[in-house]
Order: C-alpha cells, then sequence, then structure tokens
C-alpha cells in the first residue's frame, strides 16, 4: 500500500460530524466520526482507495451515560476506541473494543475519572489519554490500571485537549485538537 494523503473536512450543513481519529491494518482504514446532537457515534471502514466499504452508527452500544467515541487503534484484528461522556459533570472515561468487520461491540474498560480520548498500545500495554487532565493511565493487556503519569504540556489550565497518541521508540507521542467554534 503506498502512502495517501488524505484531509476531511467538516462542511458546515453537510458533515456535522468531527473526525475523531484513524487506524489501519495495511489493508483497511477505519475512522471514527461523533456528533452530540443529534448523537451519533460512526465507525466507518474504507477500502486501500479509501472507496467506502462499511459503516455504523454504535451508538446504542456504549456505556450509559457515554456521549461520544473518540480516536481509535486497531491491534490483534480489534479496534480499540476512546469513549467519555464530554461535557458531562463528573467525567468519565471508557476503552471500548470493536469487531472490525462487523463493528460489534467486544469489551468495555472504564478508565480514571476523565474524558478519555483515545490511546496507544505498547509492550502490550495500553496508555490511555484524557481531554481534560494532563494525565495518561497505564494498563495491563486486560484493562487492568498500572499507573498514572503527569504530562507536562496544557493548551491551557482550563482546557488539556489530548486527542489520541502514538509511540515512537521510547517517545509517547499525543496529538492535542483544538477547540472549534460553531462554524466549522
Amino acid at each position: 500500500m503506498g502512502l495517501f494523503k488524505v484531509q476531511f473536512s467538516s462542511r458546515p450543513g453537510v458533515d456535522k460530524q468531527s473526525w475523531q481519529g484513524v487506524c489501519t491494518d495495511g489493508d483497511k482504514f477505519w475512522t471514527i466520526q461523533t456528533e452530540i446532537g443529534p448523537q451519533v457515534n460512526l465507525i466507518s471502514r474504507w477500502n486501500s482507495d479509501w472507496s467506502a466499504d462499511d459503516s455504523a452508527d454504535v451508538n446504542d452500544d456504549l456505556p450509559s451515560g457515554a456521549t461520544q467515541i473518540t480516536s481509535v487503534v486497531i491491534k490483534n484484528g480489534i479496534l480499540y476506541t476512546g469513549a467519555n461522556n464530554f461535557n458531562t459533570t463528573p467525567a468519565k472515561g471508557w476503552i471500548l473494543e470493536f469487531n472490525p468487520t462487523t463493528f460489534a461491540l467486544i469489551a468495555t474498560h472504564e478508565t480514571m475519572a476523565g474524558f478519555c480520548e483515545g490511546g496507544a498500545w505498547r509492550n502490550n500495554e495500553f496508555w490511555a489519554v484524557f481531554h481534560n487532565v494532563s494525565t495518561v493511565q497505564r494498563f495491563d493487556s486486560d484493562f487492568t490500571s498500572i499507573d498514572t503519569y503527569n504530562l507536562s504540556y496544557a493548551k491551557d489550565t482550563s482546557t488539556i485537549n489530548y486527542q489520541g497518541a502514538q509511540w515512537n521508540g521510547d517517545h509517547f507521542l499525543c496529538n492535542i485538537h483544538n477547540q472549534q467554534g460553531s462554524s466549522f
């Protein structure tokens, strides 16, 4: 598969979903789109040429109180997405496992308090990031919490904005999404 430059954009009145994440297994691509009102949580599968393959709104499979799924990663034939109850108090987060073919929910794992925005695997451990706290939570392969680590960067003191993560050697890379206004 070659390297593709693909840009997803939201168009006022047409695309109301926020593009939350993308991953690939080297053959197919998966994307996550969310919209809080009306609530939509869409997992889409794309062919290697970015033609649409299939999609499903998994909103009815979310944990009670969850409003959105977020970034996505695939490992050993399972999609792992963050999920949270943005913008509700108290903040809650989950890591969800989905079948990448049927989009069926396989398992739900609760995180520490915070709007979980997904994470990354390293050495059979999952490292979760959060939208509203500058902390990474580390899990073993059974999603038992091992530890938490403070991150050194926050966009500002009220909004952290971590959106996903990736390991590159010994470096943990966290992308930060910006705040969007009423128009995209």
